[in-house]
This record gives C-alpha cells, sequence and structure tokens, in this order.
C-alpha cells in the first residue's frame, strides 16, 4: 500500500514520453510481429494440410484469426487421446475443465455433447518446426483399427 502511494505521487497527473532504451526495445517488439506472425500461420498450415489427409480427424475453425492454437475434431476420442499421449504430442481439451455440474448451470448440451471432440494444439512461433512436422506426420497416421 505504501508502496502504490508512493508511486501515485510520483507518476501522479504527468504524462512522460518514453526513453530512448524504450522506444528501442518497443520498435524491435514491432519488427519481430509480423515475422512471428508468419511463422504461426507456417506451422498452422502444416497441421491443415496433415489432417486433411486423415478421414478420422477434421479441421475446425479453419478462418482468418492470428493462428496461436490448431483446432481439430476427432469422434474417436478416447483412441485419439491415447495415442496423443503415447506419441508424447502436447494438446488441451477444454471439456476435462468443466464438469457435469457447470453442464446443468450453463445449459449447453451441444457443447457438452461435441466439446470432448474438440483437441487444440499450439501453433506458436516459439516451437520448433521440427516438432510441428513431428506433430503433423504422427497425425496423418492415426488410424482406427475395426
Amino acid at each position: 500500500l505504501k508502496f502504490c502511494r508512493f508511486m501515485g505521487l510520483i507518476n501522479s497527473n504527468k504524462i512522460s514520453s518514453m526513453t530512448s532504451f524504450q522506444k528501442m526495445i518497443a520498435a524491435n517488439v514491432i519488427s519481430k510481429i509480423k515475422y512471428q506472425s508468419n511463422d504461426r500461420v507456417i506451422r498452422y498450415n502444416i497441421l491443415v494440410d496433415c489432417i486433411s489427409l486423415n478421414p478420422y480427424l477434421k479441421t475446425v475453425l479453419s478462418g482468418n484469426g492470428l493462428k496461436f492454437k490448431f483446432l481439430c475434431f476427432c469422434k474417436y476420442i478416447n483412441e485419439f487421446k491415447n495415442y496423443l499421449i503415447i506419441n508424447k504430442v502436447p494438446f488441451y481439451q477444454l471439456y476435462p475443465d468443466i464438469n457435469e455440474t457447470k453442464n446443468k448451470e450453463l445449459k449447453l448440451p451441444n457443447f457438452f455433447e461435441f466439446s470432448p471432440c474438440v483437441f487444440e494444439f499450439s501453433t506458436e512461433s516459439s516451437i520448433p518446426i521440427k516438432e510441428i512436422h513431428r506433430v503433423g506426420d504422427l497425425i496423418k497416421k492415426f488410424n482406427i483399427e475395426i
């Protein structure tokens, strides 16, 4: 609390410009944004191409966006989840985070019916392209033996 009061005294009603160091860092970050965005699009498109080759998987929401993550739909939930875990593929599912109590409160039957089928994969530019290719190859090879 004392610190907040102290900062309030220093910065009260005064607008100051950025220092030359802050300007240099900001310019550096801005120059990298387009580069990182292109990296995400490349990673995203690799996964789209791989999923399009697999009849058991479908792309979800492949429209315009920032391409931070890739969503796919698979009705073989347990088989696909186990396949990803065995092959050490990082993924996320929203569904396990929402329990039956929430289901009754929210009254979203379609969400709770289909959300377990949606798998999320990161396409951040920080993920090495070699890892994206590995994940893509595994996605292509996913198969259900009936």
